[in-house]
C-alpha cells in the first residue's frame, strides 16, 4: 500500500480512531510541524563504530555503517537485529528514522522496520512500532507480540521510509512519511525505560535518526511512578496483589494535588477502572467509568465494560459489547480480539457456556493475527463452532478440554500443529480423514492408532500416559523426528527400527529393557529415566547427541558415551554406576551420578583428578555425595555460600518437588527463596548448568515462595500452555529464569538455611 492509497485509507482511519482511541491528531505532519510540536531534535546516527557504541547498546545481531547509514547485517546469531538507546527516556517523546530495504533478496530476509518504546529491561514488556510486520502484511502497534491496533502495509526494496513512533501521555501514534497510519490507546501502560530500533534480516539500512523529547509535567512525572506498581498489578494480579492499595491511594492524591488539570480526571479514573477490573471490584471499576468522559475514551471504556460482563459471567452482555467494540472501532478489531484473547485464556473461559462457545472461540479464530491458535483447558465438549471459522488454519491446541469428536476438523487438510492432550473421551483419529499433521500431541488420551492421519508428513509425536504397552502406533512413521512417548508400559522398541532421522526422544518411565533398535546418527537429545536399562554401547556412535537423561536404570559404567565430543550435560543419578569412563578426568560440563556403587579407590580417585578450577563444581558436588553417605549425620552446611546470615547450597541428588522439600526440612533448611536482589549472587547461584527446584509456587490463585515470603524479584517465564487455572511450581534455569514445572518431574533443588 503505498502513498496514495496510504493517504486515501488514513482519512478513514482518523475519522475512526478520533472517535475514541486517539488524540485529534492531523493526517499529514510536515517536518517543520513536527518540530513545531516536538521542538529541535538530538541526532542519533552514528558516524562511526566508535559513535555507534557511545550512543547504542548493540543488544541483538549485527550492524555495521555504509556509506554514512547504520545497516542490519547477517549475523549468524540469528535473524533479530536491535538496537538500545544508552540513554533512557520516559514521559513524552518521538523517536524517527529514514530506512530503506537494499533488495529483494534482503526484503525476503525479513521485513520488519521497528521503533522500541518504554521497554524494560528483559524486553518483554515494550510497545513495538512497526511497517512491514507479519511477514510484511501489516504495520502495527504491538505490546511485545500482543497486537493492539494494524492496518494493511506492505514494504518494497529500494523505497525511502519515514518512520516515527510518538508516545504522547497514553498515546501511541506511528507515521510514515508524514502520515499517521495508526493511533492507540492500550490498557498496559508500560514505563520502560529502554527504546531502540529493531528489523529482522539484513540489508536494512537506517539514517537520520532523530530523538524528539517534551519536558514533563509534574503530575506526568509522578503518574510514572505510579504506573509503575499498576503495571506489576495488572501483568500479574496474583503476584502484585498486595501493591494494589497503595496504587489506589497515590493516584488519588495526585488527583487530589493537581485537580486543576483539565485531562488528570480521565487519565486516573481510566487506570483505577483497569485497577479494579484486575483485582475483580466490578462495582468500583463501574464507578470509576462514569466519572470518565467520552470525548475521546468510548472506546476504551466499551472494552472495559465488555471485559467486566465476561468475568462477571454475564456472557450474554459481553458478547454484545465485544461486537460493538468490532463494529464501531474496525481499525482497533487486533486489539479488541487481543483484549478478548486474554480472557479466553484465563480461568474464566471455563465457566463459559456452551451456548457462548461459538461466539467466542470463532471470533477470536477469525479475528487474531497469531498463527497459533490456542484453546487450551475451557471446558470445550465440542469443535462444532470451526463451522463458524472462515480463515484458514494450521495450527490449534486443544488441550485440557472434553472434546468427543473431530470430526469438525477434517476440513483442515494440512496442520502443522494439533495437540489434544488429556482430552480423555478421544479413542482414535480416524475422522481427520488423511489430514497432513506435522506435530500431533495425543497425550493421556485413549488413541491406540494413527490411522486418520499421513503418517509419512508426521514428524513430531507426543503420547505419553496412554497406556501404551509397546511401539506400534509408529508403524509407518518414518520421518519422525522427534518422538514423546513417556509413561507408558512400552517394553520394546521394535517399531523404532525404520525411523532414521530421530533427534529428540523421550521415553522414560517405561519397561523398556535394552535401547539397541533406536537409530542416534542424528540423535540430540535423549531422556530415557526409570526403565530397565543396563547397556547403552549404541550410543557410541551417536555423535551429534548433546542431552542424555538416564536416571533410574542399570547402568555400571558410561565408558561408552565418555568420548561423545558434543555431550554437554550428563545425568545417570540412580544407577549401580562403577564407572564413569573417560569422565573420570574430563567430565562434561554438567555430570550428575551416584557413587552408591563405586569403591572407595575409585572414589579417591576422582577426588584427585577433579582438582582444577575447571572441575570445582563437579569436586564440590562429589564431595557433598560422598558427606550424604553419613546419612542423617551429614553436615551439608559445611559446603554453604554464607550471605546476609543465609546460606545456600545446590545438592545435586535428583528429588520430586515433594521429596526435595522433605530433604530440606529434614536438614532443617528450605527450598530457595529469593526474596531480595541481594539473593541473585553469583557465588551464591554458581552451579553446574541444569534445572534446578526453588520454592517458588502459585496455588490457588497466590503467588509466593513455599516459605511464605513475598515475591519482589521476578524472574517469571511463561509459555502459552501454561493456564492460570492451575497450581504452578518453579524451577531456576542456567540463566535465572524461573519456569514452570509438574511437581512429580525430578530435578536437583537449591537449600537455604536462615539463621
Amino acid at each position: 500500500m503505498r502513498l496514495f492509497n496510504i493517504l486515501l485509507f488514513s482519512l478513514v482511519n482518523i475519522l475512526l480512531i478520533s472517535c475514541g482511541d486517539s488524540s485529534n491528531i492531523k493526517v499529514k505532519k510536515e517536518t517543520s510541524e513536527v518540530e513545531d510540536f516536538w521542538g529541535k531534535p538530538i541526532l542519533l546516527t552514528p558516524k562511526n563504530k566508535k559513535d555507534l557504541l557511545n550512543k547504542w547498546i548493540i543488544k541483538e545481531g549485527q550492524w555495521k555503517i555504509v556509506d554514512d547509514r547504520l545497516e542490519a547485517v547477517k549475523s549468524e546469531k540469528g535473524a533479530g537485529h536491535l538496537l538500545l538507546l544508552k540513554k533512557n527516556i520516559i514521559g513524552d517523546y518521538a523517536i524517527e528514522f529514514k530506512a530503506t530495504i537494499k533488495s529483494k533478496e534482503a526484503l525476503e530476509s525479513g521485513g520488519d522496520l521497528s521503533i522500541i518504546l518504554s521497554a524494560d529491561s528483559s524486553l518483554t514488556k515494550r510497545y513495538d512500532m512497526q511497517i512491514g510486520g507479519v511477514a510484511n502484511k501489516y504495520a502495527l502497534i504491538q505490546m511485545y507480540d500482543l497486537p493492539m491496533a494494524k492496518i494493511q502495509y506492505e514494504l518494497r526494496p529500494n523505497d525511502i521510509d519515514i518512520v516515527r513512533a510518538e508516545k504522547i501521555g497514553d498515546t501511541l501514534n506511528l507515521y510514515c512519511n508524514d502520515i499517521l497510519l495508526l493511533s492507540s490507546k492500550n490498557k498496559y501502560f508500560l514505563t520502560g525505560r529502554q527504546n531502540g530500533i529493531f528489523t529482522v534480516g539484513e540489508g536494512k539500512q537506517f539514517w537520520d535518526i532523530k530523538l524528539y523529547k517534551k519536558p514533563m509535567k509534574d503530575y506526568e512525572v509522578e503518574l510514572v511512578s505510579v504506573d509503575r506498581i499498576l503495571q506489576k498489578v495488572l501483568g500479574f494480579p496474583s503476584k502484585y496483589r498486595r501493591y494494589a492499595e497503595v496504587a489506589r491511594s497515590m493516584y488519588k492524591d495526585i488527583l487530589v494535588a493537581y485537580h486543576y488539570e483539565p485531562n488528570l480526571i480521565d487519565i486516573i479514573h481510566l487506570r483505577l477502572a483497569h485497577l479494579e477490573l484486575a483485582m475483580g471490584n466490578f462495582k468500583s471499576m463501574d464507578r470509576h467509568l462514569l466519572k470518565i468522559s467520552d470525548e475521546v475514551n468510548l472506546y476504551d471504556k466499551l472494552l472495559l465494560k465488555a471485559r467486566g460482563a465476561y468475568k462477571r459471567e454475564n456472557f450474554k452482555i459481553a458478547q454484545e459489547l465485544f461486537q460493538n467494540c468490532f463494529d464501531d472501532y474496525k481499525q482497533l478489531s487486533v486489539g479488541t480480539v487481543t483484549n478478548m484473547s486474554d480472557l479466553l485464556h484465563s480461568k474464566y473461559a471455563k465457566k463459559m457456556p456452551e451456548s457462548f462457545q461459538e461466539y467466542f472461540w470463532s471470533t477470536y479464530i477469525n479475528k487474531t493475527i497469531r498463527f497459533k491458535k490456542n484453546l487450551i483447558n475451557a471446558n470445550l465438549k465440542s469443535l462444532a463452532f470451526l463451522s463458524k471459522v472462515d480463515v484458514d488454519v494450521n495450527y490449534f491446541n486443544f488441550q485440557d478440554n472434553d472434546i468427543n469428536s473431530l470430526a469438525p476438523l477434517s476440513r483442515f487438510k494440512v496442520m502443522k500443529f494439533l495437540s489434544i492432550i488429556r482430552n480423555k473421551k478421544l479413542t482414535n483419529v480416524k475422522e481427520l480423514d488423511n489430514a497432513a499433521v506435522r506435530v500431533l500431541l495425543i497425550d493421556e488420551t485413549k488413541i491406540k492408532s494413527l490411522e486418520g492421519i499421513s503418517r509419512k508428513d508426521l514428524v513430531k509425536l507426543g503420547f505419553s500416559k496412554n497406556n501404551q504397552n509397546d511401539t506400534s502406533i509408529l508403524k509407518d512413521c518414518i520421518n519422525l523426528e522427534y518422538l514423546v512417548g513417556n509413561n507408558n508400559n512400552i517394553n520394546n522398541l521394535d517399531e523404532l527400527k525404520p525411523i532414521k532421522k530421530l533427534k529428540r526422544v523421550n521415553l522414560s518411565q517405561n519397561k523398556i529393557p535394552d535401547i539397541m533398535s533406536l537409530n542416534v546418527e542424528f540423535l540430540r537429545s535423549l531422556v530415557i529415566d526409570n526403565n530397565l536399562i543396563s547397556k547403552i554401547e549404541n550410543l557410541s556412535t551417536a555423535h551429534q547427541l548433546r542431552y542424555l537423561r538416564i536416571n533410574n536404570n542399570k547402568i555400571t559404567t558410561l565408558d561408552s558415551i565418555s568420548g561423545l565430543s558434543e555431550l554437554k550435560a550428563v545425568a545417570c543419578v540412580n544407577n549401580p554406576l562403577k564407572s564413569l569412563g573417560s569422565y573420570s578426568k574430563q567430565p562434561p560440563e554438567t555430570l550428575f551420578f551416584s557413587i552408591d556403587s563405586m569403591d572407595e579407590t575409585y572414589i579417591e580417585t576422582l577426588r584427585k583428578n577433579w582438582t582444577g578450577e575447571e572441575f570445582k563444581l563437579h569436586k564440590k558436588n562429589l564431595e557433598i555425595l560422598i558427606e550424604l553417605k553419613k546419612g542423617n549425620k551429614a553436615d551439608l552446611k559445611k559446603f554453604a555460600v554464607k550471605k546476609n546470615e543465609h546460606y545456600y547450597l545446590t545438592v545435586p541428588i535428583f528429588f520430586n518437588l515433594k521429596e526435595a522439600h522433605q530433604f530440606c526440612k529434614k536438614f532443617g533448611g528450605h527450598l530457595l527463596s529469593i526474596v531480595d536482589i541481594d539473593e541473585e549472587d553469583e557465588q551464591i547461584l554458581e552451579r553446574l548448568p541444569y534445572n534446578y527446584w526453588i520454592g517458588l509456587e502459585e496455588v490457588n490463585d497466590s503467588f509466593k515462595w513455599s516459605t511464605g515470603e513475598t515475591i519482589d524479584v521476578d524472574h517469571t517465564v511463561f509459555t502459552e500452555y501454561d493456564q492460570s487455572s492451575k497450581d504452578r511450581f518453579y524451577v531456576i534455569d542456567q540463566k535465572n529464569n524461573w519456569s514452570a514445572r509438574p511437581p512429580e518431574h525430578i530435578y536437583p533443588f537449591i537449600i537455604e538455611w536462615d539463621e
